[in-house]
């Protein structure tokens, strides 16, 4: 009785394997930075001049946590006036 001789795939189908795996990788990848981008909740804040302005008042401050929280403090009042912006236009 004769073994079953298995002869190795040509190139061809070893291309197209790799290709799709390639793509599907990407793919998967792509949907998980979606994902994660559309549940982050806060969204990066654009250096204005007025944000500039107000954040560079905090450099009078003598310590770097004082300056730290008034930068805080500056920047949430900020997000705070632009989030009541954009509700004030939803309506």
């Amino acid at each position: 009785m004769r073994e079953p001789v298995f002869s190795p795939p040509g190139t061809l189908p070893r291309v197209a394997l790799v290709s799709a795996a390639v793509v599907t990788s990407l793919g998967s990848f792509a949907l998980l930075l979606r994902a994660f981008d559309q549940a982050s909740p806060s969204r990066w804040l654009v250096p204005t001049p007025e944000l500039v302005q107000l954040v560079s008042t905090c450099d009078a401050f003598p310590d770097r946590s004082a300056r730290d929280a008034c930068a805080r403090q500056v920047v949430a009042a900020l997000l705070e006036r632009q989030q009541r912006e954009l509700l004030l236009a939803q309506r």
